[in-house]
């Protein structure tokens, strides 16, 4: 057989064909609702700090250029040390999203109110790659800095698609070279529908002196 027709008999098998490629882009609309939990810990540290919150959140609005959400609290659990509470307020965070669900900002909240909530809420935050992706694919995100908020890059590899559900490996670093990695991260997404299911991190610089590992987890 000719080398044209190993390539014709190859293309007609299947064995060159193009892979799959997944958008992993969300698609919300007004009202859509979810709960979920979100786990924080600081692995190491004395005192040990855990908190373990249930939220739900609320698509506020929708439009071309992306969505605003608003997510209540439900019962937080705040343990540091032997000393533990509960935060049973119903407070309410209104975030606004780009399309892709990078955050754009914290409504109602200055930088300087909201620099622990940039901090976690960038990594906490899927953002879908701009194009389709295959398997083996990557995109990065960048976050400027804001004020006296250092600046993060988010680099995503999607790893696999089992069942429908998309492995998506996150690598946090900064944007300079004193910080060229923070820490990494697994999300688990609905390759279907983009929405996430599951995230697990483990990071260092995110929060307080800039030295403190914390250990990240979100349950859908």
């Amino acid at each position: 057989m000719t080398v044209c027709g190993l390539i014709f008999f190859a293309v007609n098998a299947g064995v060159l064909a193009p892979a799959e490629s997944y958008s992993l882009r969300w698609d919300p609309k007004k009202g859509d609702a979810s709960e979920f939990t979100f786990g924080m810990e600081t692995p190491g540290a004395e005192p040990k700090y855990v908190v373990s919150a249930r939220l739900r959140q609320v698509v506020d609005s929708v439009t071309g250029e992306g969505y605003r959400t608003k997510t209540t609290n439900l019962g937080t659990d705040i343990r540091m040390g032997a000393d533990e509470m509960r935060d049973a307020r119903k407070t309410e965070t209104t975030v606004d999203f780009d399309a892709r669900g990078m955050v754009k900002g914290f409504v109602g909240l200055r930088d300087s109110e909201a620099r622990d909530a940039w901090s976690l809420g960038r990594v906490r935050s899927f953002v879908a790659p701009e194009k389709p992706v295959a398997v083996g694919g990557g995109w990065q995100v960048v976050y400027p800095e804001r004020g006296k908020i250092p600046g993060v890059r988010l680099s995503y590899t999607l790893r696999s698609v089992t069942d429908g559900r998309a492995t998506v490996e996150m690598v946090v670093a900064g944007n300079d070279r004193e910080r060229p990695e923070m820490g990494r991260g697994t999300w688990i997404i609905d390759a279907k529908t983009g929405q996430w299911i599951a995230m697990d991190a483990t990071i260092r610089g995110l929060i307080n002196d800039g030295k403190t590992t914390v250990a990240l987890n979100l349950r859908r």
